[in-house]
């Protein structure tokens, strides 16, 4: 599993401000969180302690202390976790009304700055060549191409998830899709990738391209 490794701080409020406005807030909650994270302990819960590895980073902060220990309480293994010095771990600020809409505001810290280096190195290295099947989440493109390449060349299926990286549209991913079995968006990432006008119109478009490729929508 790759992707974010982020502290989630959650502000509950009975509606959201105006620009420059001032409201109230319910209550404060942090939880341990980030889409490769919270996928990695999933997988951990269905498949057991020690059967699933994270490769993500984190900063040198208390944050990735909290987040440590937290992921290997779930039983994820942690060797592909690699420490940014001099840099903090990411952290998402969310922001939930009364009716249940949020907005997500991102500090990406460490994420951003894991690189195709770290996935050549022994810990990363090591997850990949024993893995059965690489999810890759959210990392940089160029990280989430180190990744799949490494597991697709030991025999791994590869499951893409690209979120946010579709905005920078199929050009930019073409060099991962044709190497991944499964592709796992949303309504707003599928649209993103191709301006074909209609959901229908951009699967069309994405299945003639990439034959072997299984989109799931969801």
């Amino acid at each position: 599993m790759i992707g974010a490794i982020n502290w989630d701080v959650s502000v509950f409020e009975e509606r959201f401000a105006r620009a420059g406005e001032e409201v109230p807030v319910r209550r404060v909650e942090e939880f341990s969180g980030g889409k490769g994270a919270n996928a990695a302990v999933a997988a951990s819960r269905v498949l057991g302690r020690g059967r699933v590895a994270c490769i993500g980073a984190l900063g040198d902060d208390e944050v990735a202390k909290a987040q440590l220990s937290e992921l290997a309480s779930e039983g994820v293994l942690l060797d592909g976790v690699v420490e940014i010095k001099g840099c903090r771990s990411g952290q998402a600020y969310i922001l939930i009304d009364g009716a249940g809409g949020k907005t997500i505001h991102t500090y990406f810290g460490a994420n951003a700055r894991i690189a195709p280096r770290h996935i050549r190195q022994s810990g990363c290295a090591g997850v990949l060549s024993r893995t059965g099947m690489m999810v890759v989440m959210d990392p940089p493109t160029a990280v989430a191409l180190s990744a799949a390449r490494a597991a697709r060349s030991g025999g791994a299926k590869v499951v893409y998830s690209p979120g946010v990286r579709t905005q920078d549209g199929v050009k930019t991913l073409d060099a991962i899709l044709r190497i991944t079995d499964f592709l796992v968006v949303d309504r707003i990432e599928l649209m993103n990738l191709y301006d074909a006008g209609s959901e229908a119109g951009v699967l069309g478009k994405i299945t003639k391209a990439y034959p072997n490729l299984t989109v799931i929508a969801t």
